[in-house]
């Protein structure tokens, strides 16, 4: 049995309109994607575009490019060696399990699309549960992250294990945050964290559908027991 998550990109994102793309379930109707803006390159920064959604069993994605015909087409990993069709400006392609592919048209490298087809979230960390910390889209200052995050939030309690950026824009008012040992950084489906989450000299983690638009987006630096699992 397929299964298709779409998710919806929040006020504020920065798109891009090289690419039209939607993905479904074999047979059902069409489901549209956000294409964002994506910077590529540190030393000769360009502007690419990026989707992605969540899958699993056989999707079918169509992609079509806003300036012009398909002349050539590569989908990269080549490995993968993922069949595709080609009518006019048109390209669709299925997909058999996730993967995070390069699609490049008539040979642009730099302007291509990058779609992350991700794997079906297991058993994500719940909003409400006492364990979290739950943080609506806002401008962020981290000196009350960290105070929040160190407290227990009822009397004689723990204090929460999990910083949960819900969906929406979020604005990092120092740039970096430095992600306190022990806890776990969740970014969840829809959420666009504008700055840098660092690991730095402790365990900690950081995972999730998200975008996180800088070039540092996860610095490591003497962090052991760390892990990072995100788009």
């Amino acid at each position: 049995m397929s299964f298709l998550k779409v998710w919806k990109a929040p006020e504020g994102a920065v798109g891009r309109d090289d690419f039209e793309v939607c993905v479904r379930n074999p047979g059902e109707n069409w489901e549209p994607l956000f294409v964002y803006e994506a910077k590529v390159d540190m030393h000769h920064v360009r502007q690419a575009s990026m989707a992605y959604f969540d899958m699993e069993g056989t999707v079918e994605v169509r992609v079509e490019s806003r300036k012009g015909p398909v002349h050539q087409i590569v989908i990269r990993p080549l490995s993968k060696q993922i069949p595709f069709d080609v009518d006019g400006a048109t390209v669709t392609f299925r997909l058999n399990e996730p993967c995070k592919l390069s699609i490049e048209v008539n040979g642009d490298r730099f302007g291509n699309l990058h779609l992350f087809a991700n794997a079906r979230e297991e058993n994500p960390p719940a909003p409400d549960a006492p364990n979290v910390l739950y943080l609506k889209p806002a401008i962020h200052r981290m000196e009350d992250i960290y105070q929040l995050v160190n407290s227990p939030r009822e009397p004689g309690g723990a204090a929460p294990e999990v910083i949960y950026f819900g969906p929406g824009m979020h604005y990092l008012e120092e740039t970096i945050f430095r992600i306190p040992s022990r806890k776990t950084v969740y970014l969840a489906g829809g959420a666009i964290v504008v700055g840098s989450l660092m690991c730095r000299m402790s365990p900690s983690a950081a995972e999730g559908s998200c975008i996180c638009p800088t070039f540092t987006g996860f610095p490591l630096s003497g962090a052991s027991g760390s892990f990072i699992r995100a788009i």
